[in-house]
């Protein structure tokens, strides 16, 4: 076989095993061909710089690709020219997790952001393991089931204690990491959600098996379990209200769950306990890192939209001046905004025309809405130049002001679209340009969207009702409907 050979079978196959110091070295070689590919590919093809840092944030190339045409060419590029290098990462992963006898399957986590950096760190530090002749093989397993029925009949209470433990342990670490992210760094991002989750999950798992193997299920609960953990904590600190930490839970006991499962991947291969500190210590020292580089290389937030409409049988006219202003709403019977979650009240301006000041008071505080188009009656658009807070968390302390409540949700601009049915009613739609400074993005606009929504359908159904109920009357009258301001 040829030299040439030799390096494609070493970087394309996928049989055999890798030792940890040739599976560092080729890593962070083809990261920097891979760095230079990519710089050649954004400065001669689209005139623009790329940053080695930018690696660290991947939650921006999946946002731009999500909110940002214009960019999509670029970032499509880029991922073209990368899919070699992940199949030389995928089949190097795998080799090396063979090496070290670790479950295949966990070669998923090579494609999660964040997680794919841990798992590397874990399999640089993590020895390999030779083959084990088969007759020690069957001592060791029935020495196992020894322990293993020794620990069931005799230390069911020191099995609890034991859980508690490595429940408990990790989380003033966490609780350090979230606060240094948030006061320091002053991010909501991929570490806090996916990192702490996930480095939580794996080493609380990892502790439960310091001395004796355990199952997987087990090791899961425990994993969930200290996330769990992790947001009472926050709870009783006043550092998180119950509905954001409802809003987190979904994708954090999910990392959690997955740091679990690498958890027990690696207690399974029995290592020595000094190895296994080692390892939690490099990973867990990780995020911090990882949250630093993100905060380096931290993008503008993306900007979405919500539209939301009503058909109202009333003409535009009348549907324009309730539109501009209305008088107090009745109180809210949506379950959602008894959470605390703010709620328009209602809505007064100052003025007419382009530069009138709309006032719109929701239940936290005013929002004040400089009017930008009038094109009565067919279009009211305003910018947002001050608002209240999202919402009144529920906690222990009254009053609680997490920081993600102080512009991490901004409202950018608004506008109400009046368009004439042929049946001379109105089609109303009420939109929302807003900004948040959480990541994964997409996964806070899930929540976002809806609490918008909801909050737009409120404002819409109280405009229908004026309107339907003031143009019956003048219907009923045969008078003119009240013109706008």
């Amino acid at each position: 076989m040829t030299r040439k050979e030799q390096w494609f079978s070493y970087l394309f196959r996928w049989e055999g095993e890798l030792d940890r110091l040739p599976y560092l070295i080729t890593g962070t070689v083809l990261l920097g061909i891979k760095y230079n590919i990519d710089r050649a590919i954004a400065w001669f093809g689209f005139n623009r710089s790329w940053s080695l840092t930018e690696y660290f944030w991947p939650g921006k190339t999946i946002d731009v690709l999500l909110t940002s045409k214009g960019e999509q060419a670029f970032f499509g590029t880029l991922i073209a020219a990368s899919l070699p290098f992940i199949w030389i990462g995928v089949v190097l992963t795998l080799r090396r997790m063979r090496a070290a006898k670790l479950p295949l399957w966990l070669v998923k986590l090579f494609f999660l952001p964040f997680v794919n950096l841990i798992m590397f760190l874990v399999l640089c530090l993590f020895p390999s393991r030779p083959e084990v002749d088969p007759f020690e093989k069957h001592q060791k397993e029935v020495q196992e089931q020894k322990e293993k029925e020794h620990w069931l009949h005799d230390a069911s209470e020191g099995k609890l204690a034991s859980a508690m433990k490595a429940i408990l342990l990790p989380l003033p670490i966490a609780g350090l990491f979230i606060y240094f992210g948030v006061m320091t760094l002053k991010t909501y991002g991929w570490g806090i959600f996916l990192g702490v989750p996930f480095v939580q999950g794996m080493t609380s798992a990892m502790l439960y098996a310091r001395s004796v193997k355990r199952g997987l299920w087990e090791s899961i609960l425990v994993g969930i379990s200290a996330v769990s953990g992790l947001g009472f904590l926050l709870f009783l600190f006043a550092f998180e209200g119950v509905i954001c930490l409802l809003m987190a839970a979904p994708i954090m006991l999910a990392l959690g769950m997955m740091g679990a499962l690498l958890g027990w991947a690696l207690q399974k291969t029995n290592p020595q306990r000094a190895e296994s500190v080692n390892i939690m210590l490099a990973i867990s020292l990780s995020v911090p890192l990882l949250m630093g580089a993100e905060w380096a290389v931290l993008p503008e937030a993306p900007t979405f939209s919500v539209t939301t409409s009503v058909d109202i049988k009333a003409p535009p006219e009348v549907v324009w001046h309730n539109v501009v202003s209305f008088c107090k709403l009745p109180p809210p019977r949506d379950w959602l905004f008894k959470t605390g979650i703010a709620y328009p009240m209602y809505a007064r301006i100052d003025g007419r025309g382009p530069g009138a000041i709309r006032h719109c008071v929701f239940s936290t505080g005013e929002f004040v809405e400089p009017i930008t188009v009038w094109d009565e009656p067919r279009v009211l658009r305003f910018d947002v130049s001050a608002q209240p807070k999202a919402m009144r968390e529920l906690a222990i302390v009254p009053d609680a002001n997490p920081p993600h409540l102080d512009n991490y949700l901004l409202s950018k601009q608004g506008e109400f679209h009046l368009v004439r049915m042929p049946d001379g009613n109105t089609h109303l739609e009420g939109t929302t340009w807003y900004q948040h400074h959480m990541y994964p993005s997409e996964y806070w606009r899930m929540w976002s969207d809806f609490i918008l929504h909801r909050i737009h359908k409120r404002v819409l159904d109280h405009v229908k009702v004026l309107s339907e109920r003031e143009n019956g009357r003048s219907e009923g009258f045969g008078i003119e409907p009240r013109r706008s301001l």
